[in-house]
């Protein structure tokens, strides 16, 4: 059984909740009207430390993740260049 999703709106440079995924696969999705960079990160440290995982994503986007490892927490980190909101899930 997953965690409780992770939703929100960007409107500005910021970070969203932390989720923890709990081993296996998890989903993200990026959606709105918006010319910013919006980056994936995880943390094997309960939120010490954040690591980039891939390039960052621009443009609206769904992907499937894969997360081999127990207690692995991953956010989205945006950083705004205009546009009016960036729509984001991270759930398990």
């Amino acid at each position: 059984m997953g965690t409780k999703p992770v939703t929100g709106t960007f409107t500005g440079t910021a970070n969203s909740a932390a989720i923890d995924t709990n081993r296996g696969y998890f989903n993200i999705s990026i959606s709105g009207t918006f010319n910013s960079s919006v980056q994936l990160q995880r943390s094997f440290d309960q939120g010490s430390t954040w690591l980039d995982v891939g390039a960052a994503i621009t443009a609206a986007s769904e992907q499937v993740i894969h997360e081999p490892e127990a207690d692995v927490q991953y956010r989205f980190s945006n950083t705004w260049t205009s546009g009016t909101s960036v729509i984001y899930r991270i759930s398990q």
